[in-house]
């Protein structure tokens, strides 16, 4: 990772500071080039190591104690929600923004879209307890990778969360809350997730317990929001026409292009029989699912009959690589990939066809807008509607929600569809692309590797 060589300002007032900060309404942010300014301190925080104050989603004040029973949002201890309870909205209204309410002008909290952007172009350093470049505050350093912004960061304090009137994570994990809900449950909402580790994430977390809040306001000028430079701009003088199908799959060219060559998704899951067929279910590294076959009663599905030495499904025991010992004995390390031997997709599909990398997830994600749909093309499937943009924005593909598999059960299918990446994460998670009820797809998330999740594949075509 890359590791600035500025010194942040404080938010406290002091001798010098550099020029890597303004104010705005009497708040501080840097530019790191993105689609909106970061403030450099949390709401409630004088510096930029400060917890700051802890807020309940929606909520605008701070308080001493979080639970159901006074979340402002319910008075049946959260069985049931009054506002943003899937029938109204899915962003916050600046009455219960706590960034609006407290600090004014035009800052407000940070959306999803806005926390993926920040991920996509930012390299992080984990800053651990003791060191004192943050006055021995452990937490998050994350660099701009923007062109020209390269010297512009922010820090965030691993300031943990609380629930009850306890403190968890203090010093280990960093919690944000964003201002979308999680529509998948309206009990929860999206925050940012870092663990002793400069990767930041999205998942989502009961909105009745207490997170900080790092408040974002309008950039005034217009900027590029693709994301990572590792996907190159769209070559309008391409003069091979990309092929629309490979070794008898369809594929679709989003305009995607890494290290000079287009990267061709396929239109359906492996195993699948059309775009809104589910296909088959993969461990990370498996070849070939658990099962000998399923059946679907609508969106439910019901496994015919396990293979000899799967009958406990997807667990950890049944784990590709997993040794006797407890731990995995084949990729072991962050950032490894699949082998071709052990790529599902190239298994399956043959030809050049394999497990997209999270390179190539993250330029899907960069590259292309979505859309949910509860019933795509009547066939009562619900997912995520991929289309390009620019000169590609008459390109599509689906994305089934899917559901997952743990153990025998399969589960979440109409609210989630997590497709393996080829990237691990650490030694027992791999990396996913990850969509969800209302549309929002990520590329940023990971989960257990005895998991089952299809694969959409991709390959690489050279003219």
């Amino acid at each position: 990772m890359c590791l600035a060589t500025v010194m942040l300002s404080s938010c406290s007032d002091k001798e010098t500071k550099p020029a890597v900060v303004d104010p705005y309404n009497g708040h501080e942010y840097v530019d790191l080039g993105l689609s909106v300014k970061w403030a450099t301190c949390n709401i409630g925080a004088k510096k930029p190591e400060d917890y700051g104050v802890y807020f309940a989603w929606g909520e605008t004040t701070p308080k001493d104690n979080f639970s159901w029973d006074n979340y402002k949002f319910t008075n049946d201890g959260g069985n049931s929600i009054s506002k943003y309870n899937g029938s109204d909205m899915t962003e916050l209204d600046r009455e219960d923004d706590a960034a609006a309410a407290n600090w004014g002008g035009s800052w407000r909290m940070p959306t999803l879209k806005e926390f993926n952007e920040l991920m996509a172009n930012c390299d992080g350093v984990w800053i651990k307890e003791g060191d004192p470049e943050f006055g021995g505050v452990a937490g998050a350093k994350l660099t701009s990778k923007k062109p020209g912004y390269t010297d512009k960061y922010i820090f965030i304090p691993a300031a943990g969360c609380r629930f009850g009137s306890e403190l968890y994570g203090a010093g280990l994990c960093i919690y944000g809350w964003s201002s979308t809900l999680y529509a998948a449950d309206v009990r929860r909402a999206y925050r940012s997730v870092l663990r002793d580790t400069p990767d930041v994430e999205t998942r989502s977390d009961g909105r009745a317990g207490g997170h900080t809040i790092r408040a974002v306001c309008p950039s005034d000028r217009s900027t590029d929001t693709d994301g990572d430079s590792t996907t190159e701009p769209e070559d309008d003088d391409d003069n091979t026409p990309a092929p629309t199908s490979h070794n008898g799959y369809e594929c679709v060219d989003f305009g995607i292009r890494i290290n000079g060559k287009r990267q061709l998704f396929a239109t359906c899951n492996v195993g699948a029989h059309n775009e809104y067929d589910y296909g088959d279910f993969f461990a990370w590294g498996a070849t070939e699912p658990y099962y000998t076959g399923y059946t679907m009663s609508g969106t439910s599905v019901t496994v015919t009959s396990w293979k000899d030495g799967k009958s406990e499904g997807y667990v950890q025991a049944n784990a590709p690589f997993y040794g006797s010992d407890g731990a995995y004995t084949t990729y072991t390390a962050a950032g490894a990939v699949l082998s071709p031997e052990h790529d599902a997709a190239r298994a399956n599909m043959g030809g050049d066809w394999r497990t997209p990398t999270f390179e190539e997830i993250q330029a899907l994600w960069q590259k292309t807008t979505t859309a949910w749909t509860d019933n795509y093309k009547g066939s009562g499937i619900a997912g995520c509607i991929i289309t390009g943009k620019g000169k590609y924005a008459d390109r599509s593909m689906f994305l089934p929600a899917t559901g997952t598999f743990s153990g025998l059960s399969h589960s979440h299918a109409t609210q989630q569809g997590y497709y393996w990446s080829s990237t691990l994460h650490n030694a027992s998670d791999g990396k996913y692309l990850g969509s969800v009820v209302g549309g929002s797809m990520s590329p940023y998330g990971y989960n257990n590797r005895y998991f089952g999740f299809p694969v959409r594949a991709v390959f690489t075509f050279s003219e």
